[in-house]
């Protein structure tokens, strides 16, 4: 009996390490699978995004192939023929970002400076509007930073400004003001 708790012992030490490496490395493996699914579900939404055209079908019926295996979301035959020939994916309209942009500047003007930096990250990242568009959002941003006590983030923001040749002249000379008071408040702090 002795030898048989002595022998259980001595299996339950060589066994348990071996039992939680290759549960661990079947989960770790089973994460990175899932990460590198991601990825080309991002890849592939990516694709889609561009506008259809006749030298693009083949890549877009592969994307939607990669969103049906990968996203757990099947896309039927009718979307998957207007996303290959007709529609991209986050086709948003002028009007529609400037509705966007209009709610970001209405949290600003009522003080919030967070919802407005979210809006406006969104806008700039997500979004493709228009030269003069992005150089508002931009300013309202940096403004959004500026009232934050986010200076630094305001200077890199605003600095992108005045640094485009896109940017209007009203538009750079806030952008300026914002900047030197923002390094004045940096100064002010140390």
């Amino acid at each position: 009996m002795e030898k048989l708790k002595s022998f259980a012992s001595i299996f339950g030490l060589i066994a348990l390490p071996i039992v939680t490496l290759i549960i661990g490395n079947n989960y770790t493996k089973a994460i990175k699978e899932r990460e590198v699914q991601g990825r080309f579900v991002e890849l592939a939404v990516g694709i889609l995004s561009s506008n259809p055209s006749s030298e693009n079908k083949n890549i877009r019926s592969w994307s939607i192939d990669v969103i049906n295996l990968y996203s757990g979301v099947q896309i039927d035959s009718e979307t998957r023929n207007d996303l290959i020939n007709k529609i991209p994916i986050n086709s948003t309209s002028d009007a529609e970002i400037v509705e966007l942009y209009e709610l970001a500047e209405e949290a600003f003007n009522n003080g919030g400076h967070q919802i407005c930096l979210h809006l406006t990250s969104k806008l700039i990242y997500n979004y493709h509007p228009s030269a003069e568009l992005l150089s508002k959002i931009i300013l309202l941003e940096g403004k959004s930073h500026y009232k934050l006590r986010e200076y630094k983030q305001a200077i890199e923001s605003l600095e992108r400004l005045t640094n485009s040749e896109s940017t209007s002249l009203k538009i750079k000379e806030e952008a300026r003001k914002i900047i030197i008071n923002s390094k004045n408040e940096l100064r002010a702090m140390f």
